[in-house]
């Protein structure tokens, strides 16, 4: 974190949820998960800051006794888990995890897979090049925002029953 701050400066620094979530979850026992997941959801998929400080409070008053360890780091870190809140709506969902970056990190340790190692320092740039040559094409002409608010404006159908 500190790091971070130094070479960022006043940059605001998202936590991603979904390591949080799973970090909690492995300090908990199972028959509380369902109902964390549902309290850790409420929080993240807020309308507003305002509305996520208030499923926090719930959530404190729900799990502090029980696992007070676990709701003093969330409380701790609530501020770096909230940052998502100070930017536009259709925004959040990308911003609150690190699954598009670590997307690439997987892609990198697949191909790599096939190598066993790196040989040498040209080998090791052939392979990240290949990689973010294949993510560019991905995402060549493409405005995710402008999709997500086509989305967004779409009337919800129902599902009807067979």
């Amino acid at each position: 974190m500190a790091a971070v701050g130094e070479v960022f400066g006043d940059v605001p620094h998202q936590l991603c949820w979904a390591h949080r979530v799973r970090n909690i979850l492995k300090a908990t026992q199972k028959i509380d998960r369902h109902e964390l997941v549902d309290g850790l959801r409420t929080i993240y998929k807020a309308s507003h800051k305002e509305a996520a400080k208030a499923a926090f409070r719930a959530f404190r008053v729900r799990w502090t006794e029980k696992y007070p360890s676990v709701v003093a780091c969330l409380a701790e870190d609530l501020g770096y888990l909230l940052c998502m809140y100070d930017e536009p709506e259709l925004r959040r969902k990308y911003l609150r995890t690190s699954n598009p970056i670590e997307r690439v990190f997987l892609e990198l340790r697949r191909r790599r897979f096939g190598c066993g190692a790196f040989a040498n320092r040209q080998q090791s740039e052939r392979i990240v090049f290949g990689v973010f040559l294949w993510q560019n094409d991905i995402w060549k002409g493409k405005d995710i925002w402008q999709a997500r608010a086509r989305k967004a404006k779409r009337p919800k159908t129902r599902k009807l029953a067979a």
